[in-house]
């Protein structure tokens, strides 16, 4: 009897730690007080409010607009916002009033849209085991895909600089993509990583890779068909 009661006490313990999870998982959770963070269900609408030439920055929430799946990256061009919806693809988001934001239109990639690029009225999607995706964006409430290439691994991150595209991708490392032809973009050069490469920023001839265990990874590009690992450093 003894025995009985003490598991019965567990699972009474394990059902109310279960519970907190979830109510964790469905409340918006309170960042230090100057913003909330919307975990299910909603893109949330921030601004930066400024005081003096000081450039004392704090962000005030404005709203939220509805979205279908989660979330997973945004880039945002004049007013508006193109948001890396997950299965659920690219969505495109009016922010002319930040208080009011609203969806424009969504166009499905076929995969999982882990994280967006723009470039003039291009949108590049990491579109995870599709590779990269590139849409037409010039009107926001009619997007059309005009090219992909299929990289090796799982696109998860992209930077653009025209004309060329750096995926990050995986177990694959990171890719070079001309994009010069954005109905038929190539696969230009790939390096290798020590691990895989979640996200990537480009500047001049330089991209940086961040990986999943590895840290940041320093990579030239001066020649995008052979790009090569110039240095590490492993993050904390």
């Amino acid at each position: 009897d003894s025995l009985s009661e003490t598991v019965q006490e567990q699972i009474e313990v394990l059902e109310q730690m279960l519970l907190v999870v979830l109510l964790i998982m469905l409340l918006p959770v309170r960042l230090c007080g100057v913003g909330v963070l919307e975990t299910v269900g909603r893109i949330m609408v921030m601004r930066a409010v400024g005081k003096g030439d000081r450039r004392q920055r704090s962000l005030r929430r404005s709203t939220v607009v509805e979205a279908a799946r989660p979330r997973e990256d945004v880039a945002v061009s004049g007013t508006v916002a193109f948001v890396a919806n997950g299965f659920a693809g690219l969505q495109i988001v009016d922010v002319t009033d930040p208080a009011a934001p609203a969806a424009l239109s969504v166009i499905a990639t076929g995969d999982y849209a882990w994280s967006v690029a723009l470039d003039g009225d291009l949108a590049y999607v990491a579109n995870n085991a599709e590779g990269l995706q590139i849409v037409d964006v010039a009107d926001p409430s009619a997007p059309a895909l005009l090219g992909s290439v299929d990289t090796t691994g799982t696109a998860y991150g992209v930077a653009v600089a025209a004309p060329l595209a750096y995926v990050a991708d995986g177990t694959s490392g990171m890719h070079v993509i001309d994009i010069s032809d954005s109905g038929a973009p190539a696969l230009l050069g790939t390096v290798v990583l020590t691990d895989e490469a979640y996200d990537v920023a480009v500047l001049d001839d330089v991209a940086f890779v961040a990986e999943h265990l590895g840290g940041l990874q320093v990579i030239e590009v001066t020649d995008p068909t052979a790009p090569e690992s110039l240095g590490a450093v492993e993050t904390p």
